[in-house]
């Protein structure tokens, strides 16, 4: 409870670690991926497990759900995104193409684009209509750990391992502007309610409000 600040329900299933979450558009399901590599499907009224969903071969990092409630997608420390029918619960299709752990997932809010932060420190561009990665953002020099994009979807913003925070034009696929100095590994990233400022977490248990229009 936000008033109270308790835990009032515990739920329970996976056999280790519990990495992600994300919650249906509705919120009647949540979302759960686990190091024991299963997603599984949370009722919110019942407080059950409605749904285990089996197919990666590790460590489910990563999900993100689409803007209509008809998808979510996986990223995996098997190097691979599935896509899952929310519907059916059968992963429809596998993207492949980092070469390492997919740390993070962020995705376009007319769901034609999906955006991966890997532990091999690139940002893939995936299309969603040919599940191609049509474009590979470089400059990171360690893993991408966090992703968001503008409200306008004309900027995409990266956290890295690396210390920095890069800005994205996707427009020309060109990093324009690094923040860097402030941190200890980016390992978060989220927006203010009113978009104005970005909120970064960093490895050092510290969190930094940067106003995004000074870059301070």
């Amino acid at each position: 409870s936000l008033s109270s600040g308790e835990c009032v329900r515990r739920l329970e299933g996976h056999s280790l670690g519990v990495t992600s979450l994300v919650l249906s558009s509705d919120g009647s399901r949540l979302y759960s991926g686990s190091w024991d590599e299963t997603i599984r499907e949370w009722s919110l009224s019942s407080g059950e497990c409605v749904r285990c969903l089996e197919g990666h071969s590790a460590t489910v990092t990563s999900l993100v759900l689409s803007s209509d409630g008809s998808r979510f997608y996986s990223g995996s420390e098997d190097k691979t995104i599935r896509e899952w029918s929310v519907s059916s619960g059968e992963c429809v299709r596998c993207l492949e193409g980092h070469s390492a752990t997919v740390m993070s997932l962020v995705l376009s809010s007319d769901g034609s684009r999906l955006y991966s932060g890997s532990d091999d420190e690139t940002i893939c561009e995936w299309s969603l209509s040919s599940g191609e990665c049509v474009r590979r953002l470089e400059g990171h020099s360690s893993m991408v750990t966090s992703l968001v994009l503008s409200s306008d979807g004309s900027r995409l913003y990266s956290g890295s391992d690396d210390d920095t925070i890069r800005e994205w034009s996707l427009s020309s696929g060109e990093c324009v502007r690094r923040l860097e100095g402030h941190f200890s590994g980016v390992t978060s990233l989220v927006w203010s309610s009113d978009g104005s400022r970005l909120i970064a977490g960093f490895g050092n248990c510290g969190l930094l409000l940067l106003d995004w229009l000074s870059g301070e």
